[in-house]
Parts: structure tokens; C-alpha cells; sequence
């Protein structure tokens, strides 16, 4: 006997009832958390996963999920309405052009998905540790963050974490390429993403 297909569900309570009435001879996997979307996606628990967008408390998360579906290549379905369902099914090969997080006017673009930078439309080359640290600063959302923060951060990405030595090696090179003003460091406390006056702009996939 064939398993059936399991698709894991990340969406408001009124919407889980319409989904699952969409699905017949799929097992419904209910996912309460992000963590747990992560788990499912990274463990292959699920085959599929349908994500209403609109339930995350911080929409950074949705291009953490994005770029782990994208990793993990499990097909995911966006739905941004159940009772009028705008629902597009989405291959892992056109996850990383959806779906920008944007604060700001742009001044730097990150390709999530290719691992590229550009800042004010000048392509910078970064190692891929490198390029990291980056994304973990920009993507935390938060003024300042210590060594362990960014190391927990980053755990959450499946990346390394980072020795103290290694760190700093990191963010030295980041100054060197975007400039002193980008990155701040708080002595014994830990370090600052700057943007530009002109703003900050993450894309999931580079147009």
C-alpha cells in the first residue's frame, strides 16, 4: 500500500478546515510554529507545505522558511486569502524570486538563494561565511546583537556558528567591503548592522 502524500499546513484555524477539504488521500500535518515548519522541512516530514503568510508574528520568518523550502526542494503552496484563495503552487526553482522583505528605500539587495550581494546596484563579492554574517545581522531585525545571539541566529538558518576569532574576521572583511559606517561594534558587547541613510532593502531572489 502506497504511503499518502503529507502535507504540512502553517495557517490561521478557519483556514485549516478549507485546505484539508482541498486534499482528500493526503495525510494534513498541522503545524503550530515556525520551529516546527523548519523541522518539517528540513527532516522531510512533509512533502509539501501550505503557508498563509499572513500568520507569522514577523514577516523576516517567511525568508528563513522560503530559503530552507528552496534548500530542502519541497514544493510550497502561499495562500493569502482561504475564503477567496489566491494560491499559487511554487517549485523550489522559483521560491528564491518571491516574496521581498523590504524596510526602507533599497541600498543593498541579498540574493538569499545565490548567496549574492548588491550594494546601491554594484555586485559585492562575499565569501560565503561571510555573506552569513551578513544576512544574520540584516535578517535579526534587532540594533545589537552579542556573539551568542548571532550564533542562535544562525543555528536557525542550519548555518555554523562562529568562534569569537572567526567573528571578528567576519566582520573586519564586512568593513572593508560596504564601509566603517555599515557595521558597528559595541565593545565587549557585540555588533550593529548601519544602512544606508537612504534605506535597506532584502530580496529573496534577485530580479
Amino acid at each position: 500500500m502506497a504511503s499518502r502524500v503529507r502535507v504540512g499546513i502553517f495557517a490561521p484555524e478557519g483556514f485549516r478546515p478549507w485546505i484539508s477539504g482541498q486534499l482528500a488521500g493526503c495525510e494534513v500535518l498541522t503545524l503550530h510554529t515556525v520551529n516546527q515548519v523548519l523541522e518539517g522541512l528540513s527532516q522531510h516530514t512533509v512533502d509539501y507545505l501550505v503557508i498563509d503568510p499572513a500568520v507569522l508574528e514577523d514577516p523576516r520568518w517567511l525568508s528563513v522558511v522560503i530559503y530552507t523550502a528552496v534548500s530542502e526542494e519541497v514544493p510550497t503552496m502561499m495562500v493569502t486569502d482561504y475564503l477567496s484563495p489566491l494560491a499559487v503552487w511554487v517549485t523550489p526553482a522559483q521560491l528564491d524570486h518571491m516574496i521581498p522583505f523590504t524596510a526602507g528605500n533599497p541600498c543593498t539587495e541579498l540574493s538569499l538563494a545565490e548567496q549574492r550581494v548588491w550594494h546601491h546596484g554594484q555586485e559585492i563579492r562575499l565569501p560565503t561565511r561571510v555573506f552569513q554574517l551578513l544576512a544574520v545581522l540584516v535578517m535579526a531585525g534587532k540594533p545589537l546583537m552579542t556573539a551568542e545571539a548571532i550564533n542562535e541566529a544562525a543555528s536557525g538558518w542550519g548555518w555554523q556558528p562562529w568562534s569569537d576569532s572567526h567573528l571578528r574576521t567576519g566582520i573586519h572583511h564586512l568593513r572593508q567591503v560596504l564601509g566603517e559606517g555599515h557595521i558597528q561594534t559595541v565593545r565587549s558587547v557585540g555588533y550593529q548592522f548601519i544602512p544606508c541613510a537612504d534605506g535597506w532593502d532584502l530580496l529573496d531572489g534577485a530580479s
